[in-house]
């Protein structure tokens, strides 16, 4: 099997210093952490640097990214992260280019951990929801109190160090609360922080815990955020989601302006309009815990602990992919639902999975065989998104071919 990519979420930690209440991980259906260790000691570690150097020896993976999570992953010490990083370098190089980047809270940043961050490259994520009284919401402390004002503390030391050159300017993923302004949120992250590339997640639930309802509402939030992106018009601001949607239908990346031939971001698509990179092979996203235990996107811990029990030390990755369990994830990432065959978009959307939430197609009756519970929600930013571009002298004969459109979409 040939791989491009090999994208390794690894858990260094299993505990947080915050209690976000709608985490999967802590406080929904999963319980798995309970069993793992709090952090990741240095023979797992170096378990995890040779499985994934043989991974990407054995698959032809040319970039291995590990995404270093938690929990909080500022949680471990940063002589102990340092030496992670380096027993990971050393492993991967000979094979594949490594890449880093974390996923934090950001209330731990000191410039001990700027350093750390300058000297391998590491790229910044930081989870945030909104302004305080949207973020404090949900994230809050295991005492109850709200966290935006800490988070602050730790984002502007990140934006000082990118513009003392240090490290490149921090990113902000944000889960979408139905309930909130995406606007609101938008403007927020853009005029008065600072970001520049922005994630907004689509909810993390099952198809059983979706109602017509929450899918409108987020619906809405996106539509929000895109007209509140267009009017600002700065168009140095990414948005996956919305980019995501430029570059399936123009073959190009937005941000850069190259062709994917070149970047390799998109790439040619296969028959369901999934996208392999330009080098050939496709990427693979895996969730490593403290333990060297493996397994599937995060998400989906909330459908079944069971996917994440191969282990790093005695499977290789290879006969992961080929094991019934994650072949029927991976096919039904690629296959459109009977029931999509219809919509115009089903050639993009492929039944709610382009956008990284294929657990919102699971139920218990069905499994994955269904569209996603957020269906109307996505039929409304796609068709906004779908009229930019021809506003803007984009093709429409061409968007229609790109998706083998059984209706129209007006401008």
């Amino acid at each position: 099997m040939e791989l491009h990519k090999i994208e390794a979420v690894l858990k260094v930690t299993e505990r947080c210093n915050i209690n976000c209440t709608y985490c999967y991980m802590f406080n929904k259906e999963s319980s798995l952490y309970q069993e793992k260790p709090k952090q990741i000691s240095a023979d797992t570690a170096e378990s995890v640097a040779r499985f994934l150097a043989t991974s990407a020896r054995e698959t032809g993976a040319s970039v291995v990214r590990v995404i270093f999570h938690g929990g909080e992953p500022m949680m471990l010490r940063v002589q102990e992260f340092d030496a992670i990083c380096a027993m990971l370098n050393t492993h991967i190089s000979p094979f594949a280019r490594t890449e880093f980047s974390i996923q934090t809270n950001a209330m731990l940043v000191t410039d001990e951990w700027i350093e750390l961050f300058s000297k391998y490259g590491i790229n910044v994520g930081v989870s945030l929801d909104g302004d305080k009284a949207t973020n404090d919401k949900f994230r809050i402390d295991h005492r109850g109190r709200g966290t935006y004002d800490r988070v602050m503390v730790g984002v502007k030391r990140l934006f000082d160090a990118a513009k003392q050159g240090r490290i490149a300017p921090p990113a902000v993923l944000c889960v979408i609360d139905p309930s909130h302004d995406g606007a609101k949120t938008f403007r927020h992250f853009a005029s008065e922080i600072g970001f520049k590339w922005m994630d907004f997640l689509l909810p993390i639930d099952t198809l059983d815990a979706l109602s017509p309802a929450v899918a409108d509402k987020v619906g809405k939030y996106l539509i929000d955020v895109f007209d509140a992106w267009n009017e600002l018009g700065d168009r140095s601001i990414s948005i996956r989601f919305f980019d995501q949607f430029y570059s399936f239908m123009t073959g190009q990346d937005r941000m850069s302006g190259m062709t994917a031939a070149k970047t390799g971001a998109t790439g040619k698509t296969d028959a369901t309009g999934k996208t392999a990179p330009a080098k050939g092979g496709r990427n693979v996203i895996i969730t490593i815990a403290s333990d060297g235990t493996y397994g599937p996107d995060d998400t989906l811990r909330i459908v079944s602990d069971d996917l994440y029990a191969f282990d790093t030390k005695t499977d290789k990755l290879t006969s992961y992919l080929s094991h019934p369990s994650i072949s029927a994830i991976d096919a039904a990432n690629m296959t459109v639902p009977d029931e999509c065959h219809d919509c115009s978009w089903a050639r993009y959307c492929v039944g709610g999975a382009r956008n990284g939430r294929i657990v919102n197609r699971y139920s218990k009756e069905n499994g994955f065989v269904n569209r996603s519970g957020l269906c109307a929600g996505l039929d409304e930013i796609y068709k906004i998104l779908a009229r930019h571009l021809i506003g803007i002298g984009y093709p429409s004969d061409l968007m229609y071919r790109r998706l083998r459109f059984q209706k129209e979409v007006h401008a």
